[in-house]
């Protein structure tokens, strides 16, 4: 990648000149006042909430992987049930996905199709070596792919308000699918070994939605069309996760937490004890609300 896609790498004359004059410029979301950060077009709050969601428009989902996981259990049960129904939509985008597990490489032949292309050209860059070689330690199998990749759009049929289509879609669906590769070893500053999953950068994320977007086309068309048929009968669609009250009342609480934890990562001025103080008042709340469900449910 070059000096445009990495302007710290630009150790041109006039860099620092150029990096002062762009952080004297106001940053460019919508009625924000802030200096831009860095060499971005924006200040630092919404250059992390753009690395967060993809998008300015987007908001932020708590705890999006925890929320997605029900539905890929379910797809993976549905994807099975089809195999053996002889699905041929669903046979196809198996023998594509074991293909791409067993060869990472191709997933930069995957073509994108040009409407696709349009919103952000620096997205169809292609992805480096490490990021493809991530993809050789997925954790599952061909339906276990499958089923992530689907998962994301059916979670956005349901939820239209919460995850919008375009680049936020891709953002969150390259994403989610990039968070199932394992985590590697690192070797921390002091000599430690320690594990963790690299972070890319948005465009990288969109990039590779994009790509399982196009390339298990007619699996998520034929998943969405099942849940659309379906939903008159809503109680019944086997493609809908349902949750208890409890089931919900804990997952609010966990997504009040890492909400907490997520804004002492992009806000300089909450301390430590600010954080602690306010999640153990979560804490508290959901505690009570938690045990009074657990009762209803044992005497119901």
């Amino acid at each position: 990648m070059g000096k445009k896609n990495n302007p710290n790498r630009d150790n041109s004359i006039g860099k620092e000149q150029r990096l002062e004059e762009n952080t004297q410029l106001a940053c460019s979301a919508p009625s924000c006042t802030k200096d831009r950060y860095g060499y971005s077009k924006y200040c630092l709050q919404h250059k992390n909430h753009i690395a967060s969601t993809g998008s300015l428009e987007q908001e932020y989902i708590k705890s999006f992987k925890s929320n997605l996981k029900p539905y890929v259990e379910v797809l993976e049960k549905q994807i099975e049930d089809k195999i053996q129904e002889k699905d041929s939509a669903i046979l196809s985008s198996i023998q594509a996905s074991k293909s791409l597990l067993k060869h990472p490489s191709s997933i930069n032949a995957i073509s994108i199709d040009n409407a696709l292309r349009e919103p952000l050209t620096a997205s169809i860059e292609a992805l480096p070596h490490h990021i493809i070689k991530s993809f050789e330690n997925f954790s599952g199998d061909a339906k276990r792919l499958l089923a992530v990749v689907v998962s994301v759009y059916l979670f956005q049929k349901e939820y239209p308000k919460v995850l919008i289509t375009g680049i936020p879609l891709f953002f969150h669906s390259g994403k989610f699918i990039f968070s199932y590769t394992k985590y590697e070893r690192t070797l921390s500053a002091r000599g430690r070994l320690y594990y963790k999953r690299r972070t890319l950068t948005k465009n990288q994320y969109i990039n590779i939605g994009m790509k399982f977007y196009s390339k298990f086309y007619s699996a998520i068309n034929s998943f969405l069309k099942q849940y659309e048929s379906q939903t008159v009968n809503i109680q019944d669609n086997p493609l809908r996760v349902k949750k208890t009250p409890l089931v919900s009342l804990m997952e609010e609480k966990q997504e009040r937490i890492d909400f907490v934890l997520e804004q002492k990562k992009h806000n300089r001025m909450i301390t430590d004890a600010m954080v602690q103080n306010e999640i153990k008042a979560i804490e508290v709340q959901f505690n009570k609300l938690i045990e009074e469900e657990k009762l209803k449910e044992n005497n119901g």
